[in-house]
């Protein structure tokens, strides 16, 4: 789900006919926004991304990836295989950007420790 999702800020309503129709209009809005994302985001589950992937390495770096602890592999998975930007991350997992950045600085560096071990 997008976290783009913006409040709308309720107008002075008339009757609740002018209300209902306000309502209306912003559930409409937020499903348009919501679909539009889902569009341009599709989601790839994580079997299918590995079953697609053709090169053995490329099969070794998933499962390094999925070795990742649960917090370092959440915020990866959300960036750059569903898309979402750092902020949306932020808001779908109620943390700070800065701890999004931080779990994917964490994620990097311990995927870079472990591909210059191996």
């Amino acid at each position: 789900m997008p976290s783009r999702i913006r409040s709308a800020k309720a107008p002075d309503f008339h009757d609740e006919e002018h209300e209902e129709a306000w309502l209306i209009r912003v559930a409409t809005n937020i499903c348009r926004d919501m679909v539009r994302f889902r569009l341009r985001h599709p989601k790839i589950s994580v079997d299918e991304l590995e079953n697609s992937l053709a090169a053995p390495e490329h099969r070794e770096t998933l499962r390094e990836l999925l070795e990742l602890p649960v917090k370092q592999k959440t915020v990866i998975y959300l960036h750059y295989v569903e898309g979402y930007q750092i902020k949306e991350i932020a808001d779908i997992l109620g943390i700070t950007e800065g701890a999004v950045k931080m779990r994917l600085r964490r994620a990097r560096e311990q995927m870079r420790l472990t591909w210059e071990s191996g």
